[in-house]
């Protein structure tokens, strides 16, 4: 929305410098910013956790999309906080360890899956992206 704000995370060097450009050229600084640290559970110089970020930022989260080419189940488990406190919809690539991540996503509560054209899903095969609420996206 209007009051909407993003942020994103970038571990390649080279892509988020690409990144910080556009966001720059298009006039986005005061509702986009990027930062180069890898998404994950541990909390290093180059790997970051969601919920150490977020913890003092009191702005609701409405959307987390995590698409880390094979870290995405570590990258829902750093996330876990903020999750609760703010119960926005996920969208998460299921490509690696996608009975975990359902099984994740129901613990904290998901209980509306779908895949990237909105089609409620047969859980016994996961699309590549899926997506993940709390309730009906028809009554967002």
């Amino acid at each position: 929305g209007e009051q909407g704000y993003v942020y994103s995370f970038e571990s390649d060097s080279n892509i988020s410098a690409i990144l910080t450009k556009n966001i720059e050229s298009n006039n986005l600084n005061q509702r986009c910013s990027t930062q180069n640290y890898f998404i994950s559970n541990i909390s290093n110089d180059t790997m970051k956790i969601i919920d150490d970020i977020f913890n003092q930022n009191n702005n609701k989260i409405k959307l987390i999309k995590i698409d880390t080419d094979g870290s995405d189940y570590n990258c829902l488990l750093g996330a876990e906080k903020l999750i609760h406190r703010d119960m926005p919809i996920i969208i998460i690539e299921m490509s690696e360890n996608a009975h975990k991540i359902y099984r994740k996503l129901c613990s904290l509560g998901y209980k509306y899956y779908y895949d990237q054209y909105y089609n409620s899903i047969n859980l016994e095969e996961f699309p590549i992206n899926l997506i993940a609420s709390f309730q009906p996206l028809t009554t967002l």
